[in-house]
């Protein structure tokens, strides 16, 4: 006997016909949001860039009022406005002396490329050969294509583009720092209901809040492996070890695959420097070692739970976010990723999907 209760077949019929059309609504949203990511990068890629900027200028500016209370510094009766601009002015001078650093190198690397490559050209094949490796051919065919020039003409376009998105990025950081005194006041006016206003608040606070703190604490493990990794180039005295240390800070933003090539750069210099693959091998196992232990023992232990993703979904969404917005999407896809992940747990009807998406499945 069927004890459920009746339904009336009116309300079957009706959801039958409206199952379809959910369907397609929410295919019509993630076609359209898709299309505005790919055809609005070159306006969306600044602007996400500015934000995550803005987000760690604030941190750092938490970290200097902490300071500021604990001893007499001019930051404890400046208040919050002053440790924002020594923020902003840190955050300027580390990316001058960036660009001044990585300027330097290139141009010295472009002076020593023609004996770098004639000296991998000796090296690589009895590299190879010690792991069994006979690809004499796929060397000189490989090494052959290298062109120096070719490569610089690349890297000056490169650094052209990111000049030019460098004053746009920097108003939209001036912007936003400006804006955040008012926003306050804003979002007081823009919802009349108190229930809306609170949960729009929430869910801000929650995407800043996780997004300074994993800046705050990806910065400190970066540093950290730049640092050692520098220290080890020291010791085996491999040219521009401060170039490959600062690589492997900035390479060590990009999820899994990052660790790898910051490795594989400096292992591939040394053999280029000495010609000697057992120097080599003991370098690349030495700093895989550090980048396996920082990155699966260190970072996890100060991360906690506060990033929250699943690391399959890391890798699909280095995989998707690399793919719509290119280099600029492998530095910025756990970021976008977890502002994903907070939205779609405030909203019933995409909870389920950030259930999916979270480490755990607890996204309170």
């Amino acid at each position: 006997m069927d004890d459920r209760p009746d339904v009336p077949a009116s309300t079957d019929t009706t959801w039958a016909y409206l199952r379809p059309v959910l369907v397609a609504g929410w295919l019509m949203i993630v076609v359209i949001i898709g299309s505005l990511l790919v055809f609005g990068r070159d306006v969306l890629v600044p602007l996400a860039i500015a934000f995550l900027i803005w987000n760690f200028i604030n941190a750092l500016a938490t970290v200097y009022q902490r300071w500021g209370r604990r001893v007499p510094t001019p930051l404890k009766r400046g208040g919050r406005t002053l440790a924002l601009l020594a923020s902003a002015a840190t955050v300027v001078g580390v990316v001058v002396l960036v660009v001044q650093l990585v300027a330097d190198s290139v141009a010295q690397l472009a002076n020593n490329a023609p004996a770098f490559r004639e000296s991998l050209r000796e090296g690589l094949p009895s590299f190879l050969e010690a792991f069994g490796i006979d690809a004499p051919k796929l060397v000189d065919s490989t090494l052959a294509s290298l062109n120096a020039e070719d490569l610089l003409a690349r890297t000056a376009t490169a650094l052209t583009a990111t000049a030019g998105n460098a004053g746009l990025i920097t108003v939209y950081v001036v912007f936003l720092l400006f804006e955040q005194q008012s926003f306050e006041r804003k979002l007081d006016r823009l919802f009349d209901d108190p229930r809306h206003r609170l949960r729009t608040r929430r869910i801000l606070a929650q995407i800043e809040a996780r997004i300074e703190t994993y800046l705050r604490i990806k910065t400190l493990v970066s540093l950290l492996t730049g640092a050692v990794t520098y220290v080890v180039l020291e010791i085996f005295t491999v040219d521009y070890a401060g170039f490959w240390a600062l690589w492997t800070f900035l390479l060590n933003y990009i999820p899994n695959i990052g660790s790898t090539v910051a490795v594989i750069l400096p292992t591939v210099a040394s053999l280029g420097q000495y010609n000697d693959w057992l120097l080599t091998a003991s370098l690349a196992v030495i700093l895989g070692g550090l980048q396996f232990t920082i990155g699966n023992f260190i970072e996890p232990r100060l991360m906690g739970p506060r990033v929250n993703l699943s690391p399959f979904v890391i890798i699909l969404s280095l995989a998707v976010w690399g793919t719509v917005w290119g280099v600029a999407g492998l530095f910025l896809c756990v970021p976008l990723t977890m502002i994903v992940v907070i939205i779609c747990a405030q909203i019933p009807a995409t909870r389920p999907i950030a259930v999916l998406l979270s480490a755990d499945g607890r996204i309170d």
